[in-house]
C-alpha cells in the first residue's frame, strides 16, 4: 500500500473546505454550498455540469491549472526567458499567401490571428527550435463519449489538435 502525505511542495495539501468537499463527493453527496446556477451559461449547477460546462464551471480553471503547472516544470528545466505564454500560430499571415499555405489554410476558414498555443518553449527539443504546447481538457465521461473507450476519446482529441496545428507548426 502506497501512501502520500499532504505536502505544500508537491501540491497535495488540501484546505479544510477542500477536504470536506472531497469526502462528500467520494460518497456521492454534493457539497452543500454549490451555487444555484452556472456563472457562465446560467444552467442549473451540478457537479457534472461544473466539470463539463465550456463557458463557466471548472473547464477553464482546469485548463489554466494544467498550463501553469507545465510552465512551472518548464521553468525548472529551461531558463525563464525561453518560456512564453500564448504564442501565435500563424500558418497564413495574409489571404494572398493562402495558395502556398498548408491545406488547413485553404479550407473554409483561414488561420486567424487568434490561433494561439498555450506555451512556447524555446530550445525544448533542440537548440534554436521552438516547441508550442496547446492544452486541451477532455471529459471522457461526457454523455457524448460514454459509448467509447476513454483511450480512443483521447486519441481522437489528439488527432484533432494535430490536424489543426501540426503542419503550420512544422513550417
Amino acid at each position: 500500500c502506497i501512501r502520500a502525505s499532504p505536502s505544500t511542495v508537491s501540491g497535495t495539501e488540501l484546505t479544510a473546505q477542500e477536504f470536506r468537499d472531497a469526502i462528500l463527493m467520494r460518497y456521492g453527496i454534493a457539497p452543500p454550498d454549490l451555487p444555484e446556477s452556472c456563472d457562465g451559461c446560467e444552467a442549473c449547477f451540478t457537479l457534472q455540469h461544473a466539470l463539463a460546462c465550456k463557458k463557466g464551471g471548472l473547464v477553464i480553471f482546469r485548463h489554466n491549472e494544467i498550463r501553469d503547472e507545465l510552465v512551472h516544470l518548464a521553468g525548472k528545466a529551461l531558463t525563464p526567458s525561453a518560456i512564453r505564454d500564448e504564442p501565435l500560430i500563424r500558418p497564413c499571415r495574409t489571404a494572398e499567401k493562402a495558395n502556398t499555405c498548408p491545406t488547413s489554410c485553404t479550407s473554409d476558414k483561414l488561420a486567424t490571428e487568434d490561433d494561439r498555443g498555450d506555451i512556447l518553449l524555446h530550445g525544448f527539443w533542440a537548440c534554436g527550435t521552438d516547441c508550442i504546447v496547446d492544452v486541451r481538457v477532455t471529459d471522457t465521461d461526457a454523455k457524448s463519449y460514454r459509448h467509447r473507450d476513454p483511450a480512443k476519446v483521447l486519441q481522437t482529441q489528439e488527432r484533432e489538435k494535430k490536424r489543426k496545428y501540426l503542419e503550420p507548426c512544422l513550417k
